[in-house]
């Protein structure tokens, strides 16, 4: 059995100096795969660069908290409209994913968010939808 070794930087998109490095660990053979923040201030340049490099691995990193995961997570536990919503977001980011021309390689979550029990459900159902090969 083969073992594979896959590098993914998270937060590709949040801002220049992470789209940088990301291109400069693909410069190097080390990364092989990106969650795109799809929503970050510098998402654009994130696609761009992943246009022009096809074998990078781009996968969805979803944001559903920016500061406090903590209170994220107790908010989707404890108030029942906050769970009803959560689906339009996730909704909304996957179909900005999907407007990029990019194939989706993968789902994550920003401060593992995508693993609450109100909202893995929802992702999986999407990421399946969405043809992603995996959710991390």
């Amino acid at each position: 059995m083969a073992i594979r070794l896959i590098i993914t930087a998270d937060d590709f998109g949040a801002s220049e100096p992470i789209n940088s490095a990301v291109a400069l660990a693909r410069q190097g053979e080390l990364l092989t795969t990106a969650s795109l923040m799809i929503g970050g201030q510098a998402a654009r340049g994130a696609i761009e660069l992943a246009h022009r490099d096809p074998t990078l691995a781009v996968g969805l990193h979803i944001v559903l908290s920016e500061r406090n995961p903590v209170r994220t997570a107790l908010t989707y536990y404890f108030d029942k409209s906050a769970r009803e919503q959560v689906g339009s977001k996730l909704v909304e980011q996957f179909e900005a994913f999907a407007s990029t021309g990019l194939p989706l390689s993968h789902v994550d979550g920003h401060w593992h968010l995508h693993a609450h029990p109100a909202v893995l459900p929802h992702v999986v159902k999407l990421a399946i939808r969405y043809g992603a090969h995996g959710v991390r």
